[in-house]
């Protein structure tokens, strides 16, 4: 536990260190237009997202389906993807904090502008992102189940990805 708390500590001063230095530099435009940084925070929260989530997910599907099998050297297969769990596991924690820092951003720019897509989106980024770090951080098994449970919700994806296509549509208006 000691250990997993000092490398979490290390990863939020990483994150934290990161994004200070993102809101010294002035973003500069060739247009001159400096409100375009909430858009960009909002595309770099979308790409965060997909970057982070896609490949974790496969290699969940993978390794899973792979589990049951034990002949023609699968077994080996799988116990090379165990190892790599761990790294992808922080990669998709790392991205989708930075992903969930870059869409509180936005949304904190571009408050004046809310409405209750925006709103709904933003709550079902950070539910995601709380039940992620309380299933990574508790250890109780009934409090996990339901963390792992509520995570890993396609309904709770599918309302994502729907209200993340309806914020880009009626983001303009």
């Amino acid at each position: 536990m000691a250990e997993k708390f000092g490398k979490t500590v290390g990863t939020v001063i990483v994150l934290t260190t990161i994004f200070l230095i993102m809101l010294l530099i002035p973003p500069v435009y060739a247009d001159g237009d400096e409100d375009d940084i909430a858009e960009e925070l909002g595309w770099v929260t979308v790409f965060a997202g997909f970057v982070a989530t896609l490949p974790f997910n496969i290699y969940n599907f993978i390794r899973r389906n792979l589990q049951g099998f034990h002949s023609n050297g699968i077994g080996e297969v799988t116990r090379r993807l165990a190892i790599l769990y761990k790294p992808l596991l922080h990669f998709h924690i790392v991205v989708n904090s930075v992903g969930t820092l870059a869409a509180v951003t936005h949304s904190f720019l571009l408050l004046e502008y809310v409405d209750g897509i925006s709103l709904s989106l933003v709550i079902v980024i950070l539910v995601v992102m709380a039940t992620g770090a309380l299933l990574y951080f508790t250890s109780g098994r009934a409090v996990k189940l339901f963390n792992r449970l509520l995570h890993t919700q396609v309904i709770i994806t599918a309302l994502l990805l729907i209200l993340l296509i309806l914020h880009i549509e009626t983001a303009g208006e």
